[in-house]
C-alpha cells in the first residue's frame, strides 16, 4: 500500500516488547519512535503542540487515512476526530506503550487500518515531557512496572491533571489550543491508579452524572459503556467502574462513583461536552497486562466510534448548538454535586480477600490483601444531585486590569467582546456568604470548601 514508506524494513519491536515487556520509553526514545511512525507512514503526522518549562518539545501524532493534519481538512473529511494523551502523569506511561503497539500494528503489520475509515486520531504520546525526562525506579516505588519511570508532577511541580481549569502550566495551554482547534468527539486519558487491590487490571470513568448534555450523556451511558465492558470481558480482562470506598482503603464498606471536577481531564471535556475515558489501571498488576488492557480499551473505544462516528458527530454539534443557543441553553450551571448516600444498589465486585489489623506503629487500621480472589456483593452509591448552582448571565463583564482573567478566557476558547468606550449598562452582581476557606493551599490558590 502507498501509505507505508518501506514500512518493513524497520526494526518495529518496542521498547516495551524488547525488554520483556517491563520497560518504557524515555523521553528522547518517545521523540524517536514518533518521528519515525511519522516518517513510514504517509498516514501519521508529527507535530509538537508546544514546550514545556524546561523547553522540552511536546509531540503530538495526527492519524487519518488520507494524510490530513489540518483540523479543518480531517471534519471535511466527515470523520470523527479521537483524542489519546498518555503521560499526564509521566510515572503512568501504560497509554504511551499501548498506543505505540497499535501504531506500529497498523505501520508494520497493516493492522486495524479499517478503524481508521470513519475515525482520525490526535496521540499525544507524554504530555508531562518534563516528568519523562525525570526518569527513575523509584518514582513510584510501590508500582508494579516498568522498572523506570517519570516524575508525577512537571518540573514547576504542578499536577497537569488539575490544571484544566486554571491552566498555569504551558503544557496546558498548549494543550487547550489544540483541544479547541480540533474539538475532537471522544478523549481518552490514560493512568495508573493505586490504593486497594483488586482483580481488576483497568477501571475507567465516564461522566453520566449529568455534567454534560442529556443526549451526549445518553449514548455515553447506553451505547458506548455497555460496549467497551462487553468487549472487555470478551477478552476475558474485565474491567469496574473507578470507584473510591464508603471508609478509606476498606471496600467491604461500599463504593463510591462521583462527578469528576472540570480541574481534571474528563471532567474538563464533559463541561465542553465531549465525552471522555478516564483509564486507570492498576499498580500492583504487573506491567505487560496494564498495557494490553488499555490497548484493548482503545481499539474498542476506535471500534465503536467507527460504527456510531455520525451518530457521535452529530450529538456533539447538536450540544455545542443547544449550548450556544439563548433560547435552548440551560439557565443555570451546576457548580458543585454531591453523592446521594440514601441512594444504593448492590454489585458484584471482583476483589481480594484481605484482613485488618492494628499498625504497631500507628494504632491505625493496616489493610493487608491477599493473592486469594473473591467475589464481593457491595453497595454502590453513584447518584450525584447538584449541591451548589448559578445563574447562566448573557454574559461577563470582565474589567481590562484583569489581564489574567481575560488570557484565561482566550485559553478556553470563549468567546469574547472587547469594547473601548465607556458604557453604562445594567448588571445582577451576587457575593460569596458564609465562606469556609480550606485549610491549605493548593497550587497557589486558596479554594474554598464551602459557601
Amino acid at each position: 500500500l502507498s501509505f507505508f514508506i518501506n514500512a518493513q524494513e524497520i526494526n518495529w519491536i518496542t521498547k516495551f516488547e524488547s525488554s520483556n515487556f517491563l520497560e518504557t520509553v524515555t523521553y528522547d526514545e518517545c521523540i524517536s519512535f514518533s518521528k519515525q511512525l511519522a516518517d513510514h507512514s504517509s498516514m501519521i503526522h508529527y507535530t509538537e503542540i508546544g514546550e514545556s518549562p524546561q523547553k522540552r518539545a511536546i509531540p503530538m501524532l495526527v492519524v487519518d487515512k488520507d494524510g490530513y493534519s489540518n483540523a479543518q481538512d480531517i471534519k471535511n473529511s466527515g470523520r470523527s476526530i479521537l483524542m489519546v494523551q498518555a503521560g499526564i502523569h509521566a510515572g503512568e506511561p501504560d497509554g504511551t506503550d499501548a498506543m505505540f503497539l497499535i501504531l506500529r500494528d497498523l505501520i508494520a503489520h497493516q493492522k486495524g487500518v479499517e478503524l481508521l475509515e470513519n475515525v482520525s486520531i490526535l496521540f499525544i504520546p507524554s504530555f508531562n515531557v518534563d516528568g519523562l525526562a525525570r526518569m527513575s525506579p523509584y518514582n513510584r516505588i510501590n508500582q508494579n512496572g516498568p522498572t523506570e519511570m517519570g516524575w508525577r508532577a512537571n518540573s514547576l511541580n504542578l499536577n497537569l491533571n488539575r490544571d484544566y481549569m486554571k491552566a498555569d502550566s504551558p503544557e496546558m495551554r498548549a494543550w487547550l489550543t489544540v483541544f479547541n482547534e480540533y474539538l475532537p468527539d471522544f478523549f481518552i486519558d490514560c493512568h495508573t491508579t493505586d490504593g486497594a487491590d483488586y482483580q481488576y487490571v483497568a477501571t475507567y470513568a465516564l461522566e453520566t452524572f449529568g455534567n454534560m448534555e442529556e443526549d451526549l450523556t445518553q449514548w455515553t451511558q447506553e451505547v458506548y459503556e455497555p460496549f467497551l465492558v462487553e468487549e472487555m470481558a470478551q477478552k476475558e480482562s474485565p474491567i469496574f467502574p473507578y470507584v473510591t470506598f464508603l471508609n478509606w482503603h476498606d471496600p467491604r464498606s461500599g463504593l463510591v462513583r462521583s462527578v469528576g471536577t472540570p480541574m481534571i481531564s474528563q471532567g474538563y471535556t464533559a463541561l465542553q461536552n465531549r465525552a471522555g475515558l478516564l483509564i486507570e489501571t492498576h499498580m500492583l498488576k504487573p506491567y505487560k497486562p496494564r498495557v494490553y488492557a488499555t490497548k484493548d480499551m482503545v481499539l474498542a473505544t476506535l471500534e465503536i466510534m467507527n460504527k456510531d462516528s455520525e451518530k457521535l458527530k452529530n450529538l456533539n454539534h447538536a450540544a455545542d448548538v443547544k449550548m450556544s443557543s439563548l433560547k435552548h441553553a440551560p439557565k443555570k450551571l451546576a457548580i458543585n454535586y454531591e453523592v446521594d448516600y440514601t441512594d444504593t444498589a448492590y454489585v458484584d465486585f471482583l476483589g481480594m480477600e484481605y484482613d485488618v489489623v492494628k499498625s504497631d506503629l500507628t494504632g491505625g487500621d493496616w489493610f493487608q490483601y491477599s493473592d486469594v480472589p473473591t467475589t464481593f456483593n457491595l453497595q454502590l452509591f453513584e447518584k450525584n444531585i447538584a449541591k451548589e448552582e448559578v445563574e447562566l448571565p448573557l454574559a461577563y463583564i470582565i474589567p481590562v486590569e484583569y489581564q489574567e482573567v481575560q488570557e484565561l478566557i482566550k485559553a478556553h476558547g470563549i468567546q469574547y467582546q472587547l469594547t473601548t468606550e465607556a458604557k453604562k449598562i445594567p448588571i445582577d452582581t451576587y457575593k460569596f456568604s458564609n465562606q469556609r476557606w480550606r485549610s491549605s493551599s493548593f497550587e497557589g490558590r486558596q479554594g474554598l470548601s464551602k459557601f
